[in-house]
């Protein structure tokens, strides 16, 4: 729905004549608890103004609301950037809250029930339940750190802590007020504010604790094969350990050796090349939950992200003829 300078001002006195739109958010929920699914589905849970006139008032009535909460008190009057920012706000705190009924019940059912108000009322203490849910993982996070000295790795935990100081739950909750340079195996997609720091932390977490049951020394000498620079690089530790973990096991040997030679990246290529990627998929699959059974990895999370992690890499593997930069060997440069 496009606002022109005319409805802004009536609406929540904007008076800087920016047009903006009302956006649903796009994030998707990871349930609060230890438990949960990896990713959850992108769904819309809001109505658009075509479907719900009354809805879409009661937004702007909010979102007026909002710009006198946020100055204070001393104007109704914000840059359009700025009411877009809270706009955001609201819809996020009230998808957040939907979120929990979504299989249960409609919308329409819901909205009999109580106002955007209430709706946002509801949306904005859930936001606080995951972000003190989010302080818990954050202090798991930092026991399960692993004794790397890569530098985007350690200034990741630091800018993780920052976030729950800087993190404007009150107004932006949509936003990730921190710098994350340490990059997962498996991103997480789709999702913001503290529904995104809950899905990284929780990721962060589950490849932490896979790279523990290793051998630090091992884990070394892996690492200064797959990259040049284990410190400087922007690089996944947990990556190169899963990839050469995974071939060992479907070679049937000792994961924990971590070691990948010459002679078994020519087996494994008897065994995972083909023109059929869904064969493949199937071999990588196999050997996961053999890894997990080997490393006793029986979180019904964990395995589900090393399941996750082994879909990425049979995706990867597919084009290749050569796996010299998948599986790697100690001892060997990078590159070479």
């Amino acid at each position: 729905m496009k606002m022109t300078k005319k409805h802004l001002n009536k609406q929540t006195h904007i008076t800087d004549g920016a047009a903006f739109l009302l956006p649903v958010s796009p994030g998707s929920l990871t349930e609060p608890g230890v438990s949960g699914s990896t990713d959850n589905e992108n769904r819309d849970y809001l109505p658009h103004h075509s479907e719900n006139d009354d809805f879409e008032m009661q937004l702007w009535e909010l979102l007026a609301l909002q710009v006198r909460r946020f100055t204070m008190g001393d104007s109704s009057s914000v840059p359009a950037e700025t009411a877009k920012d809270l706009a955001d706000g609201i819809r996020y705190c009230i998808d957040i809250y939907l979120k929990h009924f979504a299989e249960e019940r409609s919308m329409p059912d819901i909205l009999q029930e109580m106002n955007i108000s209430e709706l946002y009322e509801k949306g904005r203490k859930r936001v606080e339940q995951l972000t003190q849910y989010g302080k818990r993982l954050m202090k798991k996070a930092r026991a399960t750190a692993l004794a790397t000295g890569n530098i985007a790795y350690h200034d990741t935990l630091q800018a993780l802590r920052g976030f729950f100081k800087a993190y404007n739950m009150e107004f932006m909750p949509q936003d990730i007020p921190c710098m994350i340079d340490y990059q997962l195996f498996v991103p997480v997609k789709n999702k913001e504010g503290i529904e995104y720091i809950l899905s990284y932390l929780k990721r962060l977490i589950i490849e932490n604790e896979f790279c523990l049951r290793f051998d630090p020394a091992k884990t070394a000498l892996l690492m200064f094969a797959a990259c040049a620079d284990p410190i400087q690089d922007l690089v996944n530790i947990f990556q190169p350990l899963f990839n050469n973990a995974l071939a060992l096991t479907l070679l049937g040997k000792d994961a924990l050796l971590l070691d990948v030679s010459e002679e078994d990246r020519c087996l494994l290529g008897k065994m995972l090349q083909t023109e059929d990627v869904n064969t493949l998929q199937s071999v990588i699959d196999l050997g996961c939950a053999s890894l997990c059974e080997t490393l006793s990895v029986n979180n019904p999370e964990s395995k589900a992200y090393l399941a996750l992690a082994a879909k990425e890499l049979a995706v990867r593997l597919f084009p290749l003829k050569d796996y010299r930069h998948v599986f790697v060997s100690f001892g060997v440069s990078f590159g070479a």
